[in-house]
């Protein structure tokens, strides 16, 4: 469940380095956990898609065709919740961009 507390880490951090096709890695968390701190360093904008599912792919959305996503702007910061998992459960992540970039992917707790 959600808290109203700062992010507290509770699982390994992942990266995915980002470009026009979409990358996976695994998102390990070592107690159960529904939030995941989402973080671009690079100066392009992401779109990330996570999930139970290891195939889970990630797609830049274009005017009248939704895909699947969200974006994490250049240089952003997000937090926010999916799926409930726990430390028998991996959790996938997807990204993709227009451009090179970084993001990382940290499971837990928090704001």
């Amino acid at each position: 469940m959600a808290n109203n507390i700062a992010f507290q880490p509770m699982g390994n951090t992942s990266v995915i380095a980002v470009t026009g096709t979409s990358a996976n890695t695994t998102v390990i968390s070592n107690s159960p956990v529904n939030q995941f701190m989402i973080s671009n360093i690079g100066t392009n904008p992401a779109f990330v898609a996570i999930s139970t599912l290891a195939n889970v792919t990630a797609a830049i959305p274009t005017a009248g065709t939704p895909a699947q996503g969200f974006c994490i702007p250049g240089g952003q910061i997000k937090v926010i919740s999916a799926i409930q998992s726990s430390p028998t459960q991996t959790m996938y992540a997807a990204a993709v961009s227009n451009a090179t970039t970084t993001i990382y992917i940290t499971p837990g707790e928090g704001l």
